[in-house]
């Protein structure tokens, strides 16, 4: 069919209706119309041309057409559907400009976490020189789950200590532990305050409310310390401190317990070795 009819009859149409975006569609709307009709009398028997020009007939008058057309597609209102779209898409995109350091940073936290001191200021390899530090390593295998969250050390740092309390140096280790939970809404699961520990030889260090017993602070020199330092939607970082470590002692268990039923339990290795001088 020879579309020239429609196409004039169509920038007649548009010429009456003063917010030009809306052109393409009215265009669009207007052709579909005109070849749908134009479609059925073919199939009643008329010739292409017949159909195309009867069907375009059919529409009306241009004219008329477009100022019924130029009420409802007014520039105040199509002004105002133009702004509201770019005010969306404009807030779409602050939103996306401050949720990529956001990402980034999560991302960083899970990819490479810091372990940080109690204040959570700086990072604990820094206190430390080459000599007092023993270890700093990733342990392999020191993963547990319990329900929806999959626990993990994601890294270790043994180094000398000297208490005042304790008899010469002793071993202190820094594990940094990661819960990782699928919904968001699971994040931080409160084990912190609870974990306690055992080493290889025997000795048992005390978790922050057991060693504050019923009648307040114990002082036992055997502590298992810390808590939760990094908090992101899918994973949540604890940074753990077990200080007074017997120096023979090559193996360290620290558990969470609740009732009597062990719901936590990871292994670390550590170096043992003479004390430090």
């Amino acid at each position: 069919m020879n579309r020239d009819g429609i196409d004039r009859f169509c920038a007649q149409v548009c010429e009456q209706v003063r917010f030009r975006p809306d052109h393409a569609a009215i265009r669009a709307e207007l052709a579909a119309h005109w070849e749908d009709h134009a479609a059925a009398l073919m199939e009643r028997g008329l010739a292409p041309e017949e159909a195309a020009a009867q069907a375009l007939e059919a529409l009306g008058d241009p004219e008329e057409i477009g100022k019924e057309l130029d009420k409802s597609h007014s520039p105040l209102l199509g002004g105002f559907q133009e702004l509201f779209r770019a005010l969306v898409w404009t807030a779409l995109a602050v939103l996306l400009m401050c949720a990529i350091p956001w990402v980034a940073e999560t991302v960083h936290n899970i990819a490479d976490p810091p372990v940080y001191d109690e204040d959570d200021t700086v990072p604990l390899l820094e206190q430390y020189d080459k000599l007092k530090l023993v270890a700093d390593y990733a342990p392999e295998g020191a993963v547990c789950r319990w329900r929806a969250y999959t626990f993990s050390v994601e890294r270790v740092l043994v180094t000398w200590q000297h208490y005042p309390y304790a008899d010469g140096y002793t071993l202190q280790a820094n594990c940094l532990l990661r819960a990782v939970h699928p919904n968001p809404w699971l994040r931080w699961p409160r084990i912190d305050g609870w974990i306690h520990g055992e080493d290889d030889l025997g000795n048992v260090y005390a978790s922050q409310w057991q060693q504050a017993g019923p009648d307040g602070y114990l002082g036992l020199p055997y502590t298992v310390f810390g808590g939760a330092t990094r908090i992101t939607p899918f994973a949540t970082y604890y940074d753990l401190q077990i200080i007074c470590i017997d120096p023979e002692a090559t193996q360290l268990t620290l558990r969470f317990d609740r009732y009597g039923e062990t719901l936590l339990s990871l292994t670390l290795p550590l170096q043992g070795g003479e004390a430090y001088e």
